[in-house]
Protein backbone atom coordinates (compact mmCIF):
# COMPACT_ATOMS: atom_id res chain seq x y z
CA UNK A 1 0.00 0.00 0.00
CA UNK A 2 3.11 2.32 0.98
CA UNK A 3 4.67 1.64 -2.54
CA UNK A 4 1.57 2.73 -4.40
CA UNK A 5 0.56 5.84 -2.59
CA UNK A 6 4.58 6.89 -3.03
CA UNK A 7 4.10 6.01 -6.51
CA UNK A 8 1.35 8.33 -6.94
CA UNK A 9 2.99 11.03 -4.60
CA UNK A 10 5.92 10.48 -7.30
CA UNK A 11 3.41 10.92 -10.40
CA UNK A 12 1.90 13.93 -9.18
CA UNK A 13 5.34 15.75 -8.12
CA UNK A 14 6.07 14.74 -11.78
CA UNK A 15 3.29 16.16 -13.50
CA UNK A 16 3.28 19.17 -11.24
CA UNK A 17 7.15 19.92 -11.96
CA UNK A 18 6.27 19.45 -15.77
CA UNK A 19 3.31 21.82 -15.73
CA UNK A 20 4.96 24.54 -13.44
CA UNK A 21 5.94 27.27 -15.96
CA UNK A 22 3.84 25.64 -18.41
CA UNK A 23 2.37 28.93 -20.66
CA UNK A 24 -0.98 29.60 -21.05
CA UNK A 25 -2.11 31.99 -24.09
CA UNK A 26 -4.78 34.54 -24.55
CA UNK A 27 -6.02 33.00 -27.58
CA UNK A 28 -8.30 36.03 -28.74
CA UNK A 29 -5.46 38.20 -29.11
CA UNK A 30 -2.55 38.95 -31.33
CA UNK A 31 0.81 38.45 -30.21
CA UNK A 32 4.74 39.72 -31.33
CA UNK A 33 7.59 37.37 -30.09
CA UNK A 34 9.96 39.85 -28.99
CA UNK A 35 13.54 37.94 -29.16
CA UNK A 36 15.76 39.45 -26.27
CA UNK A 37 19.07 38.08 -27.26
CA UNK A 38 21.79 40.75 -26.22
CA UNK A 39 19.08 43.85 -25.85
CA UNK A 40 18.21 43.38 -29.53
CA UNK A 41 14.97 44.16 -29.04
CA UNK A 42 13.82 42.01 -32.55
CA UNK A 43 10.46 40.48 -33.26
CA UNK A 44 9.72 36.91 -35.27
CA UNK A 45 7.86 37.88 -38.77
CA UNK A 46 8.75 37.12 -42.28
CA UNK A 47 11.91 38.02 -44.38
CA UNK A 48 10.18 37.22 -47.89
CA UNK A 49 8.64 33.95 -46.90
CA UNK A 50 11.43 32.89 -44.52
CA UNK A 51 10.46 33.03 -40.75
CA UNK A 52 13.55 35.54 -39.28
CA UNK A 53 14.08 37.75 -36.37
CA UNK A 54 14.12 41.22 -37.55
CA UNK A 55 12.78 45.08 -36.66
CA UNK A 56 9.23 45.61 -35.38
CA UNK A 57 7.11 47.20 -38.44
CA UNK A 58 3.72 48.54 -37.95
CA UNK A 59 3.31 47.71 -41.27
CA UNK A 60 4.36 44.17 -40.94
CA UNK A 61 1.56 41.54 -41.04
CA UNK A 62 3.86 38.47 -41.06
CA UNK A 63 4.73 39.86 -37.34
CA UNK A 64 1.58 40.31 -35.96
CA UNK A 65 0.68 36.40 -34.26
CA UNK A 66 -2.17 34.81 -33.18
CA UNK A 67 -2.22 30.95 -31.19
CA UNK A 68 -4.28 28.28 -31.84
CA UNK A 69 -5.05 25.88 -29.26
CA UNK A 70 -4.58 22.55 -30.70
CA UNK A 71 -4.38 20.63 -26.56
CA UNK A 72 -3.32 22.08 -23.15
CA UNK A 73 -0.52 23.84 -23.73
CA UNK A 74 -0.03 22.94 -27.34
CA UNK A 75 -0.86 25.82 -30.19
CA UNK A 76 0.07 26.52 -33.56
CA UNK A 77 1.19 29.62 -34.22
CA UNK A 78 -0.33 31.90 -37.46
CA UNK A 79 1.18 35.17 -38.66
CA UNK A 80 -1.42 38.08 -40.09
CA UNK A 81 -0.19 36.42 -43.63
CA UNK A 82 -2.37 33.27 -42.49
CA UNK A 83 0.91 31.24 -42.97
CA UNK A 84 1.58 28.63 -39.99
CA UNK A 85 5.02 28.40 -38.33
CA UNK A 86 6.32 24.82 -39.10
CA UNK A 87 9.07 22.72 -39.01
CA UNK A 88 10.48 19.30 -40.71
CA UNK A 89 12.13 16.40 -39.31
CA UNK A 90 15.57 17.64 -40.48
CA UNK A 91 14.87 21.08 -38.08
CA UNK A 92 13.75 23.25 -41.28
CA UNK A 93 11.85 26.29 -40.18
CA UNK A 94 9.01 27.29 -42.80
CA UNK A 95 5.90 29.14 -42.91
CA UNK A 96 3.44 27.40 -44.58
CA UNK A 97 -0.16 28.07 -45.59
CA UNK A 98 -1.55 23.96 -45.50
CA UNK A 99 -0.19 21.67 -43.07
CA UNK A 100 0.88 18.34 -44.52
CA UNK A 101 2.16 14.89 -42.89
CA UNK A 102 5.58 15.79 -43.27
CA UNK A 103 5.61 18.87 -41.46
CA UNK A 104 5.11 20.38 -37.98
CA UNK A 105 3.17 23.13 -36.96
CA UNK A 106 2.58 22.64 -32.88
CA UNK A 107 4.52 24.45 -30.23
CA UNK A 108 4.97 24.60 -26.50
CA UNK A 109 5.81 27.57 -24.74
CA UNK A 110 7.39 27.52 -21.40
CA UNK A 111 8.76 30.32 -18.34
CA UNK A 112 11.96 30.42 -18.37
CA UNK A 113 12.16 30.52 -14.32
CA UNK A 114 10.49 33.76 -13.11
CA UNK A 115 12.11 36.28 -16.15
CA UNK A 116 8.50 36.68 -17.40
CA UNK A 117 10.44 35.17 -20.41
CA UNK A 118 9.55 32.05 -22.68
CA UNK A 119 10.84 29.64 -24.67
CA UNK A 120 8.98 28.09 -27.60
CA UNK A 121 9.47 24.11 -28.19
CA UNK A 122 8.85 22.22 -31.25
CA UNK A 123 6.10 18.94 -30.24
CA UNK A 124 7.48 16.82 -32.70
CA UNK A 125 10.96 17.51 -31.96
CA UNK A 126 10.79 18.03 -28.08
CA UNK A 127 14.37 18.89 -27.25
CA UNK A 128 14.64 21.10 -29.92
CA UNK A 129 13.79 25.22 -29.49
CA UNK A 130 13.54 28.50 -31.81
CA UNK A 131 16.71 30.48 -32.30
CA UNK A 132 18.34 32.85 -34.54
CA UNK A 133 21.99 34.06 -34.79
CA UNK A 134 23.21 37.04 -33.37
CA UNK A 135 21.94 41.07 -34.63
CA UNK A 136 22.96 43.84 -34.30
CA UNK A 137 20.62 46.68 -33.32
CA UNK A 138 21.49 50.77 -33.88
CA UNK A 139 24.22 50.92 -37.14
CA UNK A 140 22.21 50.37 -39.99
CA UNK A 141 18.69 48.99 -41.54
CA UNK A 142 18.43 45.18 -40.09
CA UNK A 143 17.80 42.65 -43.17
CA UNK A 144 16.73 39.69 -40.50
CA UNK A 145 17.89 36.82 -39.02
CA UNK A 146 16.72 33.35 -40.46
CA UNK A 147 14.75 31.07 -37.32
CA UNK A 148 16.53 28.10 -36.62
CA UNK A 149 16.10 25.01 -34.03
CA UNK A 150 19.03 24.38 -31.46
CA UNK A 151 18.88 21.66 -28.91
CA UNK A 152 20.87 23.85 -26.25
CA UNK A 153 18.45 24.53 -23.24
CA UNK A 154 16.73 28.04 -22.94
CA UNK A 155 18.47 30.53 -20.39
CA UNK A 156 17.42 34.35 -19.77
CA UNK A 157 20.20 35.25 -21.45
CA UNK A 158 20.10 33.29 -24.50
CA UNK A 159 19.06 33.39 -28.29
CA UNK A 160 16.39 31.22 -27.64
CA UNK A 161 14.52 33.76 -24.69
CA UNK A 162 11.21 35.71 -26.29
CA UNK A 163 8.86 37.99 -24.65
CA UNK A 164 5.76 38.05 -25.37
CA UNK A 165 3.86 41.60 -26.38
CA UNK A 166 0.51 42.43 -27.01
CA UNK A 167 0.09 43.61 -30.66
CA UNK A 168 -2.99 46.03 -30.20
CA UNK A 169 -4.37 45.55 -26.78
CA UNK A 170 -3.43 45.51 -23.74
CA UNK A 171 -2.04 48.70 -21.62
CA UNK A 172 1.00 49.07 -23.76
CA UNK A 173 0.26 47.69 -26.95
CA UNK A 174 3.17 47.76 -29.31
CA UNK A 175 1.70 49.16 -32.36
CA UNK A 176 -0.61 51.98 -31.29
CA UNK A 177 -0.54 55.94 -32.51
CA UNK A 178 0.83 54.68 -36.15
CA UNK A 179 4.02 54.03 -34.48
CA UNK A 180 6.25 50.97 -32.40
CA UNK A 181 5.96 50.88 -29.45
CA UNK A 182 6.06 54.94 -28.93
CA UNK A 183 6.22 55.01 -24.89
CA UNK A 184 9.00 52.67 -24.77
CA UNK A 185 7.11 49.75 -22.64
CA UNK A 186 7.39 46.73 -24.07
CA UNK A 187 11.64 46.37 -23.94
CA UNK A 188 13.15 45.87 -20.79
CA UNK A 189 15.38 48.88 -19.29
CA UNK A 190 19.00 48.80 -20.84
CA UNK A 191 17.49 47.29 -24.28
CA UNK A 192 17.36 48.26 -27.67
CA UNK A 193 14.29 50.61 -28.46
CA UNK A 194 11.71 48.04 -30.58
CA UNK A 195 11.36 49.52 -34.16
CA UNK A 196 14.11 50.42 -37.01
CA UNK A 197 16.54 53.22 -35.46
CA UNK A 198 19.39 54.19 -37.14
CA UNK A 199 22.32 56.41 -36.18
CA UNK A 200 25.06 58.20 -38.78
CA UNK A 201 28.35 56.37 -36.38
CA UNK A 202 27.84 52.64 -36.75
CA UNK A 203 27.09 52.41 -32.77
CA UNK A 204 25.53 49.77 -31.45
CA UNK A 205 22.30 50.33 -29.45
CA UNK A 206 21.47 48.41 -26.24
CA UNK A 207 23.50 47.80 -22.72
CA UNK A 208 24.71 50.18 -20.27
CA UNK A 209 26.50 53.01 -21.10
CA UNK A 210 25.02 52.32 -24.85
CA UNK A 211 21.92 54.84 -26.22
CA UNK A 212 18.92 52.42 -24.98
CA UNK A 213 15.33 52.11 -23.29
CA UNK A 214 15.92 53.84 -20.17
CA UNK A 215 14.31 52.76 -16.47
CA UNK A 216 13.38 56.42 -15.55
CA UNK A 217 12.95 60.13 -16.85
CA UNK A 218 9.42 58.53 -18.08
CA UNK A 219 5.79 60.31 -18.10
CA UNK A 220 3.83 57.07 -19.01
CA UNK A 221 4.91 53.86 -17.33
CA UNK A 222 8.51 53.69 -16.47
CA UNK A 223 10.63 53.63 -19.71
CA UNK A 224 11.84 55.80 -21.75
CA UNK A 225 14.47 56.22 -24.98
CA UNK A 226 17.80 57.92 -24.18
CA UNK A 227 19.36 59.71 -27.27
CA UNK A 228 22.93 59.80 -26.57
CA UNK A 229 24.40 63.23 -27.92
CA UNK A 230 27.88 62.23 -27.05
CA UNK A 231 31.48 62.03 -28.30
CA UNK A 232 30.85 59.77 -31.80
CA UNK A 233 34.24 57.63 -30.94
CA UNK A 234 35.32 54.70 -28.11
CA UNK A 235 33.27 53.69 -25.68
CA UNK A 236 31.45 56.88 -25.75
CA UNK A 237 28.65 55.37 -28.04
CA UNK A 238 27.57 58.64 -29.03
CA UNK A 239 26.17 60.23 -32.50
CA UNK A 240 25.31 63.23 -33.95
CA UNK A 241 22.33 62.27 -35.85
CA UNK A 242 19.60 59.27 -35.51
CA UNK A 243 16.56 58.79 -36.96
CA UNK A 244 13.33 56.66 -36.95
CA UNK A 245 11.49 54.97 -40.10
CA UNK A 246 7.95 55.01 -40.33
CA UNK A 247 6.36 52.67 -42.15
CA UNK A 248 2.69 52.49 -43.45
CA UNK A 249 1.95 56.02 -44.43
CA UNK A 250 -0.97 56.96 -47.27
CA UNK A 251 0.86 59.54 -49.68
CA UNK A 252 -0.37 62.74 -49.41
CA UNK A 253 -2.03 62.65 -45.74
CA UNK A 254 -1.15 64.95 -42.95
CA UNK A 255 0.55 63.35 -39.67
CA UNK A 256 1.62 65.54 -36.35
CA UNK A 257 4.19 63.62 -34.48
CA UNK A 258 4.02 64.66 -30.56
CA UNK A 259 6.69 63.47 -27.87
CA UNK A 260 7.67 64.29 -24.36
CA UNK A 261 11.39 64.48 -23.48
CA UNK A 262 13.97 65.83 -20.89
CA UNK A 263 17.48 67.06 -21.52
CA UNK A 264 20.07 66.15 -18.95
CA UNK A 265 24.03 67.84 -19.51
CA UNK A 266 27.04 65.26 -19.39
CA UNK A 267 28.38 68.29 -17.09
CA UNK A 268 26.96 70.05 -14.26
CA UNK A 269 27.28 73.37 -16.06
CA UNK A 270 24.12 73.28 -17.48
CA UNK A 271 22.25 74.85 -19.60
CA UNK A 272 24.25 75.21 -22.37
CA UNK A 273 23.27 77.20 -25.57
CA UNK A 274 24.08 74.15 -27.90
CA UNK A 275 22.21 71.24 -25.62
CA UNK A 276 19.84 70.55 -28.10
CA UNK A 277 18.72 68.90 -30.95
CA UNK A 278 16.74 69.96 -34.25
CA UNK A 279 13.72 67.28 -35.06
CA UNK A 280 12.51 66.53 -38.86
CA UNK A 281 10.39 64.33 -41.07
CA UNK A 282 12.93 63.50 -44.03
CA UNK A 283 12.54 60.77 -47.38
CA UNK A 284 16.59 59.88 -46.30
CA UNK A 285 17.94 58.57 -43.46
CA UNK A 286 20.12 61.06 -41.28
CA UNK A 287 19.20 63.80 -43.19
CA UNK A 288 19.77 67.29 -42.89
CA UNK A 289 17.22 70.00 -42.17
CA UNK A 290 17.93 71.45 -45.23
CA UNK A 291 16.38 68.28 -46.92
CA UNK A 292 13.21 68.41 -44.27
CA UNK A 293 9.47 67.50 -45.75
CA UNK A 294 8.39 70.56 -45.70
CA UNK A 295 10.84 72.53 -46.57
CA UNK A 296 13.91 73.84 -44.70
CA UNK A 297 11.94 75.34 -42.33
CA UNK A 298 9.31 72.65 -41.22
CA UNK A 299 11.57 71.57 -38.51
CA UNK A 300 10.97 72.15 -34.35
CA UNK A 301 13.76 72.29 -31.58
CA UNK A 302 14.19 70.85 -28.05
CA UNK A 303 14.33 73.61 -25.61
CA UNK A 304 17.92 73.53 -23.17
CA UNK A 305 16.56 73.06 -19.65
CA UNK A 306 16.66 75.98 -17.36
CA UNK A 307 17.25 73.43 -14.16
CA UNK A 308 18.93 70.05 -14.13
CA UNK A 309 17.05 67.20 -15.51
CA UNK A 310 17.03 65.51 -11.76
CA UNK A 311 14.92 68.80 -10.79
CA UNK A 312 12.61 69.17 -13.60
CA UNK A 313 9.02 67.91 -12.38
CA UNK A 314 7.82 66.73 -16.08
CA UNK A 315 8.58 66.44 -19.33
CA UNK A 316 8.03 69.18 -22.51
CA UNK A 317 5.94 68.70 -25.67
CA UNK A 318 6.17 69.60 -28.71
CA UNK A 319 5.10 68.37 -31.90
CA UNK A 320 5.76 68.47 -35.78
CA UNK A 321 3.27 68.24 -38.85
CA UNK A 322 4.38 66.81 -42.47
CA UNK A 323 2.42 65.86 -45.38
CA UNK A 324 3.56 62.09 -46.21
CA UNK A 325 5.20 62.03 -49.80
CA UNK A 326 6.06 58.46 -49.42
CA UNK A 327 4.13 55.01 -47.78
CA UNK A 328 7.86 55.14 -45.27
CA UNK A 329 10.30 58.02 -44.14
CA UNK A 330 12.23 58.70 -41.52
CA UNK A 331 12.20 61.28 -38.27
CA UNK A 332 15.51 62.60 -37.37
CA UNK A 333 16.51 63.86 -34.55
CA UNK A 334 19.83 65.89 -34.99
CA UNK A 335 22.17 67.12 -32.98
CA UNK A 336 22.23 71.27 -33.07
CA UNK A 337 25.70 72.36 -33.16
CA UNK A 338 27.18 68.30 -34.59
CA UNK A 339 30.71 69.14 -32.76
CA UNK A 340 32.85 66.89 -30.08
CA UNK A 341 32.35 69.12 -27.05
CA UNK A 342 28.98 69.70 -26.15
CA UNK A 343 27.50 66.32 -24.83
CA UNK A 344 23.76 65.64 -23.90
CA UNK A 345 21.66 63.46 -23.51
CA UNK A 346 17.38 63.54 -24.69
CA UNK A 347 15.45 61.32 -22.83
CA UNK A 348 11.73 60.86 -25.47
CA UNK A 349 8.79 59.53 -24.11
CA UNK A 350 4.94 59.06 -25.33
CA UNK A 351 6.04 59.17 -28.97
CA UNK A 352 2.82 59.53 -31.18
CA UNK A 353 2.10 59.54 -34.93
CA UNK A 354 -1.17 60.81 -35.69
CA UNK A 355 -3.19 61.47 -39.07
CA UNK A 356 -4.82 64.66 -38.98
CA UNK A 357 -5.81 64.80 -42.08
CA UNK A 358 -9.45 66.04 -42.63
CA UNK A 359 -12.36 64.65 -45.13
CA UNK A 360 -12.74 67.91 -46.48
CA UNK A 361 -9.66 68.42 -48.05
CA UNK A 362 -8.80 71.11 -46.25
CA UNK A 363 -7.07 70.78 -42.64
CA UNK A 364 -6.84 73.63 -39.88
CA UNK A 365 -4.63 72.72 -37.11
CA UNK A 366 -5.95 75.22 -34.41
CA UNK A 367 -5.18 78.08 -37.00
CA UNK A 368 -5.91 81.30 -35.11
CA UNK A 369 -5.19 83.66 -37.84
CA UNK A 370 -4.46 81.64 -41.09
CA UNK A 371 -7.29 81.88 -43.27
CA UNK A 372 -7.14 79.70 -46.50
CA UNK A 373 -9.66 78.84 -49.28
CA UNK A 374 -9.54 78.10 -53.06
CA UNK A 375 -11.37 79.54 -55.98
CA UNK A 376 -11.13 79.26 -59.53
CA UNK A 377 -7.48 77.45 -59.10
CA UNK A 378 -6.08 79.97 -57.02
CA UNK A 379 -4.97 79.73 -53.16
CA UNK A 380 -6.52 82.90 -51.29
CA UNK A 381 -4.56 83.91 -48.15
CA UNK A 382 -5.77 86.14 -45.69
CA UNK A 383 -4.95 87.06 -41.80
CA UNK A 384 -1.15 86.59 -41.99
CA UNK A 385 1.66 88.88 -43.21
CA UNK A 386 3.85 85.86 -44.38
CA UNK A 387 3.46 82.53 -45.87
CA UNK A 388 4.78 79.50 -47.81
CA UNK A 389 3.23 76.96 -50.10
CA UNK A 390 4.89 73.63 -50.46
CA UNK A 391 3.56 70.47 -52.74
CA UNK A 392 3.45 67.14 -51.68
CA UNK A 393 7.16 66.67 -52.20
CA UNK A 394 7.43 69.15 -49.71
CA UNK A 395 9.29 71.83 -52.26
CA UNK A 396 8.78 75.46 -51.73
CA UNK A 397 6.54 76.74 -54.85
CA UNK A 398 5.61 79.83 -53.40
CA UNK A 399 6.23 82.75 -50.87
CA UNK A 400 4.63 85.21 -49.96
CA UNK A 401 6.18 88.13 -47.68
CA UNK A 402 4.11 91.55 -46.13
CA UNK A 403 1.24 90.37 -46.84
CA UNK A 404 -0.92 93.58 -46.50
CA UNK A 405 -3.88 92.45 -48.38
CA UNK A 406 -5.68 89.35 -49.23
CA UNK A 407 -3.40 87.53 -52.00
CA UNK A 408 -4.07 84.78 -54.40
CA UNK A 409 -1.37 82.39 -55.63
CA UNK A 410 -2.30 80.20 -58.92
CA UNK A 411 -2.03 76.89 -58.57
CA UNK A 412 -1.55 73.22 -60.85
CA UNK A 413 -3.89 70.54 -59.54
CA UNK A 414 -2.52 69.02 -56.46
CA UNK A 415 -2.38 68.54 -52.81
CA UNK A 416 -0.13 71.04 -51.11
CA UNK A 417 0.37 72.99 -47.83
CA UNK A 418 0.58 76.46 -46.84
CA UNK A 419 2.57 77.42 -43.86
CA UNK A 420 2.47 80.18 -42.06
CA UNK A 421 5.21 80.71 -38.96
CA UNK A 422 3.39 77.54 -36.75
CA UNK A 423 0.03 78.08 -38.10
CA UNK A 424 -0.69 74.86 -41.05
CA UNK A 425 -3.61 74.52 -43.35
CA UNK A 426 -3.67 71.40 -46.24
CA UNK A 427 -5.14 72.05 -49.11
CA UNK A 428 -6.33 70.18 -52.26
CA UNK A 429 -6.43 72.05 -55.99
CA UNK A 430 -8.60 69.82 -58.51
Amino acid sequence: MKKIFSLIILCFLAVSSMNLYAYTIDVTKTYLLEQTLATSSKVIGANGTAPSVMSADISATSQRLSFELVSTGIYQIKNGDGNYLTCNSSGLIAYSASLDATTDAQWTLTDIGTTGLVSVKSVSLPTSYLTSAAVITGPAAFAGSPLTLTTTAPTAAGATAFKLVEAVTGTYPCFTNLLVDGRFENVAANGAPLGEWINDKSQTMGGSGKSRVFGSNATTGTNSFQLRFNLPTGSNYGYYNISHKLTGLTVGKTYRFSFKYKVDGAASAIPVANAKANVFAATSVNDVVANAIGGATNYITTEVPTVLLTSQSSLTSNYLTFVAPASSCYLVFSKFIQDDTTIFYIYMDDMMLEDVTTTTGLMNLSNKNLNVFVQNNRLNVSGVKNYTVYNIQGIKVAEVLNNTVNTSVGLKAGVYVVKSNKEIQKIIIQ
